[in-house]
Order: structure tokens, then C-alpha cells, then sequence
């Protein structure tokens, strides 16, 4: 299975060589297929680095739940290379951001990935208030993922 996502991060690559006539929106889209192929055969590094190319991409859009999601994306690629400070405040970023556009699936990923976060700190109050804001918000936009 995993020789299945390393094919398809070396697609992506190429891809992404060849992406500079596409419009914004769709370099983007390529840039965070990437970084997803690229975290789940543990080449971290290069997913950062592609998920930070979607977000200043998404943010030249004017896209501000796509930039929030690329900035929760950020915060669990660094949690995974052992960067738990930046992964915080990724995080963080993520939801001061989100909090400013109308509630999405992106609002509720990003408070989860936080109460993640804190979990893992062991920060229990914290992991539990943001997990239920989480929950809250994914059961009122019916949305079980």
C-alpha cells in the first residue's frame, strides 16, 4: 500500500513541475495532494514545505477557509517532524483564522486538531472543552468525519 502513495507523491511531483499555467485554485489543489501523499510515506519535510506553497497560494485567493485548513495541515505535519511549539501555534492560527469566516468543516477539523493537541500535552480541560467545540460544531452541519 505504501508503494501505492509513494507513486503517487512522485505523480503529484511531476505535476507540480509542470503546474505553472494552471490557475492558482488548481496549483493549490496539486500543492495539498502533495503534502498529503508526502506525510503518509513519512517524507514530512517536503510536505510542510508543500502545504505552505497551497496556503500562500489559497492566500493570495482571498480563500481564508482554504489558507485556515492549510494552516491546520501545517500544525500536524510540524506536530509529526517533533515540533510541538510550532504545531501549536499552526494550530492556533488556524482557528483565529477560521473563526473569522463563516463556520465549516474546516472550523470544526481545526478545534479538533487543537483538543489533539492538548491531549497530547496532557492539557485535559483544554482537550475536552475544544473536542466538544469540535463535536458541536460537525453535528450541526451533520458532518460524522
Amino acid at each position: 500500500r505504501v508503494g501505492a502513495h509513494r507513486d503517487a507523491a512522485g505523480y503529484y511531483e511531476v505535476a507540480l513541475r509542470h503546474a505553472d499555467s494552471l490557475p492558482a485554485v488548481d496549483r493549490a489543489v496539486l500543492y495539498e495532494k502533495y503534502a498529503f501523499e508526502c506525510h503518509l510515506i513519512g517524507q514530512i519535510e517536503e510536505a510542510i514545505e508543500a502545504q505552505g506553497h497551497a496556503r500562500l497560494l489559497h492566500q493570495a485567493q482571498g480563500n481564508r477557509a482554504k489558507e485556515g485548513d492549510s494552516l491546520r495541515w501545517l500544525s500536524r505535519f510540524a506536530y509529526l517532524m517533533g515540533d510541538r511549539k510550532a504545531a501549536d501555534v499552526f494550530g492556533e492560527q488556524a482557528v483565529a483564522l477560521l473563526e473569522t469566516v463563516p463556520a465549516g468543516a474546516e472550523l470544526a477539523m481545526a478545534y479538533s486538531n487543537l483538543s489533539q493537541l492538548a491531549m497530547l500535552a496532557e492539557r485535559l480541560d483544554e482537550a475536552l472543552l475544544l473536542g466538544e467545540k469540535a463535536v458541536g460544531l460537525a453535528e450541526r452541519m451533520n458532518r460524522p468525519d
